[in-house]
């Protein structure tokens, strides 16, 4: 996992629960955590700041893990923080890790001989700045069709998914369009910069179509160009509300005050035209925005809460999570959200279903 150098505060609260855990096992064996693990299987805390045990364990024994790299388990146990088992290094050095240690032909010696080396370098690499030889500049360059100089040079060794190029020398992955602003101007870009692509094409890595640009300025080129598309931001729509949205919100609310917000995302999408999420129109109601268009009779509303359910709505949500629905789809049928329907399910001792699991029934089909 990738991310800023840990500062775990309360070492000693950190060093009480390692030695309670290691107390009985061996030196060499997995230190599995007790506590809170993620869906992928890693231990989790609060020592200061919330964050992954194993790198926790690494920073309070060995020393703060330098800012962007990850930490390797050498025992293939995600739960462990036994900090013999653990090193610093590079993606590049992780994925070693995982395909070594499926192999037979790999003792844990030549593993721990391996991260040993790949900390040392990882630490050179953590005070240093990347840069490309002439081979290496070479080898980008052939993944490039320069044959006009003037338009797009499309990198080509880019998978069909993929909006950006990616190239990986040594121990060093970059961003193609990133490696080409630096084969131009011999530095890469300043921090908090963006390299802006005025071709709009993001597998392009000609010079010419690359600007700096902060993170503002870039905002403001894209919104002037109309490449900020509805929807752009992971699904989620950037388009403003009009005044007859708004009116049409606080009207309906105003006549029907527990119609929930997924329903008016909904009305205002199919009437407007408008893609809005259900969470940006809670300020609308609270009177936070929109305060221009005034309604008659219309009260700003505070934070909204479920009324609690009857048992005609219980046995509903029952028989909907016996046919597989998953909760966001029940809260979705019956208008209520899906921590409303976890809570149902909890105090009427229904286990939960594990995280991930997809249900039967496709949200087209009619429960």
């Amino acid at each position: 996992m990738k991310s800023e150098p840990y500062n775990v505060k309360k070492k000693a609260k950190f060093l009480a629960e390692a030695a309670t855990v290691s107390s009985v096992l061996a030196a060499d064996d997995c230190w599995p955590w007790p506590r809170k693990i993620t869906d992928k299987g890693y231990g989790r805390a609060n020592y200061g700041k919330s964050g992954m045990v194993h790198k926790m364990s690494l920073t309070v024994f060995e020393g703060r893990v330098p800012a962007g790299f990850v930490v390797c388990h050498l025992c293939n146990n995600p739960s462990c923080f036994n900090p013999a088992h653990l090193c610093i290094g590079t993606d590049i050095t992780n994925a070693w890790h995982k395909k070594a240690k499926t192999s037979t032909d790999t003792t844990m010696e030549e593993l721990v001989k391996y991260a040993q080396s790949r900390k040392r370098r990882a630490k050179r690499l953590a005070v240093s700045s990347p840069d490309l030889t002439a081979d290496e500049a070479v080898a980008f360059w052939s993944y490039v069709d320069r044959s006009s100089p003037s338009g797009c040079w499309i990198w080509s060794k880019a998978k069909p998914t993929d909006y950006y190029g990616s190239f990986g020398w040594r121990d060093y992955r970059r961003a193609a369009h990133i490696v080409s602003f630096f084969l131009e101007h011999r530095r890469w870009p300043s921090s908090g910069m963006d390299i802006s692509h005025s071709c709009r094409n993001g597998l392009c890595v000609n010079p010419a179509h690359l600007s700096e640009l902060t993170r503002i300025e870039h905002s403001r080129l894209a919104a002037k160009m109309g490449w900020l598309t509805p929807g752009h931001r992971g699904g989620r729509s950037n388009q403003k509300l009009s005044d007859a949205a708004i009116r049409y919100l606080k009207e309906t609310v105003r006549s029907n005050p527990n119609i929930t917000y997924s329903s008016l995302a909904a009305s205002v999408e199919t009437l407007f035209g408008i893609k809005i999420t259900p969470a940006a129109i809670r300020p609308i109601l609270a009177g936070q925005r929109g305060k221009h268009v005034v309604v008659d009779g219309f009260e700003p509303v505070g934070r909204r809460s479920a009324a609690p359910a009857d048992r005609v709505t219980i046995d509903v949500v029952l028989k909907m999570h016996r046919d597989g629905l998953t909760m966001k789809q029940i809260g979705a049928r019956i208008g209520r959200s899906g921590g409303g329907i976890r809570k149902i399910l909890i105090r009427e001792g229904i286990p939960l279903r594990p995280r991930g699991y997809r249900s039967p029934v496709s949200d087209g089909d009619t429960a």
